[in-house]
């Protein structure tokens, strides 16, 4: 179903398959003009040690970020994007 909600409540996702194992982008400003604003993404390297300090830097839950991992991992998945992130 479409969700109504405001452009400033936008946010951006991503997470890339990298030599150096699973990048996490994240911004707080999303949408179409998120090249617009790149000093505003955030990247993580993903492992069993960050996720808890991704969890606490940004708004994404441990559970969220495990089952995203999980995804990647099941159907190998190199670039996963969610613009905007609501």
């Amino acid at each position: 179903p479409m969700h109504t909600y405001n452009a400033d409540e936008e946010k951006y996702l991503a997470i890339e398959r990298t030599r150096e194992g699973l990048v996490l982008s994240y911004s707080p400003r999303g949408g179409i003009h998120i090249e617009s604003h790149p000093e505003s993404i955030t990247k993580f390297t993903l492992n069993a040690d960050t996720i808890a300090t991704i969890a606490e830097q940004t708004p994404l839950s441990v559970h969220f970020l495990e089952k995203l991992i999980e995804a990647c991992t099941v159907y190998y998945l190199s670039f996963l994007e969610i613009n905007p992130f609501i």
